[in-house]
């Protein structure tokens, strides 16, 4: 049978509002009117999610669960999701609701209209959160911008997405994956809707601050060199620095004018001290990476399926 579209939630501990959030969506679903499925992927729960998903996929053959062995991440588990979806478009959203299921219907019409092959989901306000993180997601957006020339100011990873952009993604062999920035990196024809947050309805997010700001350096050393060449025009920098500092201080000694100058001298080793081991955390990111990558470990281990 053909599928017309495939929505893919990545899952992780949302066994209290999976039930409400599942029906919503299916009901979405129905409203489309179209051979539809829904790929729930289990990112590793240590609570009763993967049962919830078994007996929705047991009463309910649009329903397809995934179970990974242990939780790789957000990323990791969306391109499981992507990897087993069959339809001619593909959305993705989060399970707590805040990607509304009232939003699926008005964007996929707004997707099939416009005729592109991907429409960003893109927020309308930032919903209930926090000052400091919304500095912090602002922040990182116009560093990511900055560095990559990739915008996803207020993006979100609620998306439609065609076949060919989905089968392009899936032949990506990187294993530290960024969904929004890979989105935006192979290309094709964009366009953008906007919805508004909704609230949170059950439980609370899973994101602790550690793991958002692995994200954010994964993303950024992910998608540019930028902060490689920073190292660079330090060097250089300071180079030319030294020179004219050796040039007045030699001055100094050959005209007998020199002075003591133990607080520069402290000073200087203080900043050069700082910014070598600034460049060599940058640099051992970026290593980091690499050393990620050439073990070519799968981004995923699939326990269950059904």
């Amino acid at each position: 049978m053909k599928v017309f579209l495939s929505i893919v939630i990545p899952v992780f501990n949302e066994e209290a509002g999976l039930l409400e959030g599942v029906h919503e969506v299916l009901a979405a679903l129905e409203g489309i009117g179209q051979p539809s499925e829904l790929v729930l992927v289990d990112d590793g729960s240590t609570d009763h999610t993967w049962s919830r998903i078994e007996r929705f996929a047991a009463s309910n053959g649009a329903v397809k669960g995934l179970r990974l062995s242990r939780n790789y991440g957000k990323e990791s588990a969306i391109f499981a999701g992507l990897s087993r979806t069959i339809g001619q478009h593909v959305l993705v959203m989060d399970a707590d609701l805040q990607h509304p299921p009232d939003a699926i219907a008005p964007m996929l019409d707004s997707y099939l209209k416009q005729g592109y092959d991907i429409i960003d989901g893109v927020k309308s306000n930032r919903g209930s959160e926090s000052l400091w993180y919304r500095w912090c997601a602002s922040a990182f957006n116009r560093l990511f911008s900055s560095l990559s020339g990739m915008n996803l100011s207020h993006a979100s990873d609620f998306k439609i997405m065609s076949r060919r952009v989905v089968d392009s993604l899936l032949t990506l062999e990187e294993r530290g994956v960024f969904f929004r920035g890979l989105t935006s990196w192979v290309g094709f024809a964009h366009g953008t809707y906007e919805f508004e947050v909704a609230t949170r309805r059950q439980g609370q997010g899973s994101w602790s601050v550690s793991q958002l700001l692995q994200l954010g350096a994964n993303a950024i050393t992910s998608y540019t060199s930028s902060l490689l060449h920073l190292v660079s025009f330090l060097g250089v920098l300071f180079m030319l620095f030294a020179v004219v500092l050796g040039l007045q201080t030699l001055f100094n000694k050959l005209s007998g004018q020199a002075t003591d100058g133990f607080t520069t001298v402290i000073l200087l080793l203080l900043v050069i001290g700082a910014v070598i081991m600034v460049s060599l955390g940058i640099i051992g990111q970026y290593i980091a990476r690499i050393y990620e990558e050439v073990k070519r470990r799968p981004r995923y281990i699939i326990s269950d399926e059904i």
